[in-house]
């Protein structure tokens, strides 16, 4: 039994002025009561059982949800080398931060971006290293880069008509794989499968209480990982899990279905008639879809086929990275909801201001629009592609600006609270309704140490002093 005292609550909301410090007494995964002074209410053997926090006056928010990341590839860059920006900027760091990676078998990297040595393949990736296999991925995920002994142990010769294996123009196989992910992890074995306990401590020391994960190829496989790390409390959040058409309905008390993931790539979409048939297959089962895009096509095509096949309630576009004025009208008539990452026009924004033409810059991860549109909007990080600290991307969302000052959409700028919103919604209906501190709700909680008035003006993950989940206290400050 845990009971949170004197917290300010409801003081992120805009409308609800001065908050008088409440206590809020959490048992058996739920809020059971909140009012004043409630340990004198509680005696006896219930007493002796009672953790007691003082909240000192700080605020009390549901714990965040991060409605779009990767677990199994963020457990795996623990051990893992980060291969781009902002921390590797030159082919010099690059080539540094190889040769001198530490073990003796796989060296695995992320994040790769080719302002730090163009467009790498095999052949320069031996420069580098050639005695040890040597895998990259690029950091739009999308495609995985190989050296020649590398290649070798996943006999990339003999399988090279396997569409993803990218050949030269005299049919040499390049040590690039696009889309791959599944088949690399299925040919090395359990590389990436990394003890998710550390992953999960860092994420409850955001405050984040829930996760949605969107990898396209999660399956009953994965659903199992996922279920012995949290039954074996290595895994201490709720996971609301997208996948393939494979993945079976869920029955786990943290864990949920989610829907069908979707990834389009604008070199090669799929046929229209066919993603058509695999929505409406979907939707037949009552399971939404959520489509992967990041460019203005990609979201053209989606839109174009969901509102063919018949948009359903929990459709999803992910991403939404580029989203013009003539898109709104569109996305309405589908009834979609976004869920999109402010925080890259941190962690990439001055890429975006060198490679993406000018006069796209304000239709990048747009937040205020979908809001002004009344298209509901969700926000993540995209771990590991992004950074995992929910906390930098709601900061984001309110400055979008990268590295250098260059501030994308000014119009486009979230207040504090309706930044922080984005993480505060239902894993079911993100962009919906969000989650609320009463009694009979899960307690979910996220404990700051100041009030909010001082925490909006930092949006800090420091100021996370305690992390509740499902009644149980994952992570403390104290």
């Amino acid at each position: 039994m845990l009971l949170i005292k004197n917290a300010e609550l409801n003081g992120y909301l805009a409308d609800t002025g001065a908050n008088t410090p409440v206590d809020v007494l959490c048992h058996n995964g739920l809020i059971k009561k909140v009012g004043k002074q409630l340990e004198k209410e509680i005696s006896g053997t219930l007493h002796q059982e009672l953790t007691v926090v003082d909240a000192n006056g700080g605020a009390l928010i549901p714990g965040l949800h991060d409605h779009h990341m990767h677990l199994l590839s963020l457990a795996a860059t623990s051990q893992s080398l980060k291969c781009g920006p902002p921390e590797i900027c030159h082919e010099s760091r690059f080539r540094d931060l190889l040769e001198n990676a530490p073990g003796s078998g796989w060296i695995r990297g992320y994040g790769y971006h080719e302002s730090v040595a163009g467009d790498i393949d095999r052949w320069r990736l031996d420069n580098i290293v050639s005695h040890r296999p040597v895998r990259i991925q690029h950091r739009s995920g999308k495609v995985w880069i190989v050296n020649s002994l590398a290649a070798q142990l996943l006999d990339l010769e003999r399988i090279q008509a396997l569409e993803g294996v990218e050949q030269n123009r005299i049919g040499e196989i390049t040590g690039r794989l696009f889309r791959l992910d599944r088949w690399i992890k299925r040919n090395i074995g359990t590389i990436d499968q990394a003890d998710l306990s550390d992953t999960s401590a860092e994420l409850a020391s955001y405050g984040v209480t829930g996760i949605t994960d969107t990898s396209p190829d999660n399956d009953d496989r994965t659903l199992n990982i996922f279920q012995q790390a949290v039954d074996q409390n290595h895994l201490r959040q709720r996971v609301y899990m997208m996948g393939n058409e494979n993945l079976s309905i869920i029955q786990h008390p943290k864990i949920k279905r989610g829907p069908l993931k979707i990834l389009l790539d604008e070199i090669a979409l799929p046929d229209f008639q066919q993603l058509i048939g695999r929505i409406e297959q979907a939707h037949l089962r009552n399971r939404p879809v959520a489509i992967h895009c990041v460019t203005k096509t990609e979201l053209v095509f989606a839109l174009t086929s969901l509102k063919q096949a018949g948009p359903i309630a929990g459709d999803r576009i992910e991403h939404a990275s580029v989203t013009t004025d003539d898109m709104f009208e569109l996305m309405q008539q589908c009834g979609i909801t976004v869920v999109t990452q402010p925080g890259f026009l941190d962690e990439r924004g001055a890429e975006y201001q060198s490679d993406v033409e000018e006069e796209l810059h304000d239709s990048l991860y747009r937040c205020r629009s979908f809001i002004e549109h009344d298209i509901p909007l969700a926000g993540s990080t995209d771990a590991p592609y992004g950074p995992a600290n929910p906390w930098q991307a709601i900061k984001a969302a309110t400055e979008r600006k990268n590295k250098l000052g260059y501030q994308f959409g000014p119009d486009e700028i979230l207040s504090p609270e309706q930044a922080l919103k984005l993480f505060l919604t239902c894993a079911e209906a993100p962009g919906g309704a969000c989650r609320t501190v009463t009694a009979g709700k899960a307690a979910d909680l996220c404990l700051l140490s100041k009030p909010w008035a001082e925490i909006r003006e930092r949006l800090d993950s420091a100021d996370v002093r305690l992390t509740v989940c499902d009644a149980e206290v994952i992570f403390s400050r104290d």
